[in-house]
């Protein structure tokens, strides 16, 4: 009756050994791919039209020809982080969202930086630009001045090495209002990637000029800066097949 714990203590040890060994050998395994695999972790960072399109982003079933439905991203799929502010461009005012006014427009330096902090990514994808196009504005706050400056901000706030990729603006169905500015973004993020290697700009602008249906007309012409629910599809479907040319299964 004596030796009966130290029998049991044993017993533990044998088993607690056992099953620390079966952990170990487990955790070596390669990580599951096919219907569990994940292509890559990316960091959607954009304004409004990510935070209503983002539900058709990376995850959605794609359409193969005849319109038919394929499932080429429910295996192996991609894992999106979604980083969206509406009404946001490069520089963005980080004070609350009720403040009248704010000193400084840091608002994705902090943003990002917790982010990261958080969740290593693959990737990032970007919209930024449209609500550039408002007002001509500084290097140091909104607006298209100085976009060549605004654009090596936000990519100084990228992890190393990480890719980023951009889509430049539809300038012909966007808001004549915004033309301007609109032309400026995109003439900026053209030359952007002789500077940042890790920077490829997707042409969306070829995709989606002169189809007017891409924007939401439910509000006036001069405000229509939303894409539509198919608008936010194809750009939707765009982006991945840009993500898939780097993340290939």
């Amino acid at each position: 009756m004596n030796v009966r714990p130290a029998v049991l203590a044993s017993l533990a040890i044998v088993l607690l050994a056992g099953a620390c060994g079966k952990s170990t050998s487990s955790s070596a395994e390669p990580d599951t791919t096919g219907a569990a695999g994940v292509r890559a972790v990316v960091a959607i960072v954009g304004d409004s039209n990510v935070s209503l399109g983002g539900r058709w982003l990376v995850w959605d079933l794609t359409r193969g020809s005849g319109g038919l439905v394929t499932a080429d991203h429910l295996d192996d799929n991609y894992v999106p982080v979604f980083v969206a502010r509406s009404g946001a461009g490069i520089r963005a005012p980080d004070c609350a969202a009720r403040a009248t006014s704010c000193p400084t427009d840091d608002f994705w330096k902090h943003k990002l930086r917790a982010t990261f902090a958080r969740v290593h990514v693959d990737a990032v994808v970007t919209d930024l630009g449209i609500n550039d196009a408002f007002a001509p504005g500084t290097a140091d706050t909104a607006g298209y001045n100085d976009y060549a400056a605004k654009i090596d901000y936000f990519m100084r706030l990228m992890p190393p090495n990480i890719k980023v990729l951009w889509t430049n603006l539809p300038c012909d169905i966007e808001p004549t209002s915004l033309r301007t500015g609109c032309n400026e973004v995109d003439r900026a993020l053209d030359s952007a990637p002789a500077r940042w290697k890790n920077l490829r700009v997707l042409d969306w602008a070829s995709e989606a000029d002169h189809r007017a249906s891409f924007m939401d007309s439910n509000v006036p012409s001069d405000l229509r800066v939303h894409y539509s629910d198919a608008g936010s599809r194809a750009w939707a479907a765009f982006v991945t097949r840009a993500l898939d040319r780097d993340f290939p299964t």
